[in-house]
């Protein structure tokens, strides 16, 4: 006998029971829903909004320019490319006077960077940089492939 009456507790409310749980779980969720219905709402509107970004973001990579000279300061001394972990970073140099190189190529592919500052560590001149820029977005690979010239330009225009 002391079964039977264990199992009739364990058994499912009855269809009011069930009906009335169901109820209580739609005016819950009614209420859940017109409480943030009039609450202030979280959401940016991108792109017109921008979210301030932490101080020390990596963004894009640029080049620095000497402001005296306005030249580029990158001396082509390729330790930004070994230093890169994933080789992102193609330089190409030619002599020039004295025993100075011209930059001829200096190209990043930012397909794969993993914006981890070390190329901006390696430098010793201070020529790579990251940005805060970070609306990267391109409809092809080719134009995550950032040159020299590129990189000058963000440089620019961030200025």
């Amino acid at each position: 006998m002391e079964a039977n009456s264990a199992t009739k507790r364990m058994d499912a409310p009855g269809p009011m029971g069930l009906v009335a749980s169901r109820i209580k779980a739609l005016i819950d969720g009614l209420r859940l829903t017109l409480r943030h219905l009039f609450s202030k709402s979280i959401t940016m509107k991108y792109p017109y909004e921008k979210r301030t970004l932490p101080a020390g973001y990596r963004g894009l990579h640029v080049l620095r320019l000497d402001l005296e000279t306005r030249r580029m300061k990158c001396i082509g001394c390729t330790l930004c490319a070994r230093a890169c972990p994933d080789h992102l970073i193609t330089i190409e140099t030619s002599p020039g006077e004295g025993k100075k190189k011209n930059v001829d190529v200096f190209d990043v592919d930012i397909s794969r960077c993993m914006f981890c500052n070390l190329c901006v560590e390696a430098c010793p001149h201070g020529a790579l940089e990251l940005s805060s820029e970070y609306e990267l977005a391109t409809e092809t690979r080719d134009g995550l492939i950032y040159h020299k010239e590129d990189l000058l330009e963000k440089l620019e225009r961030l200025v």
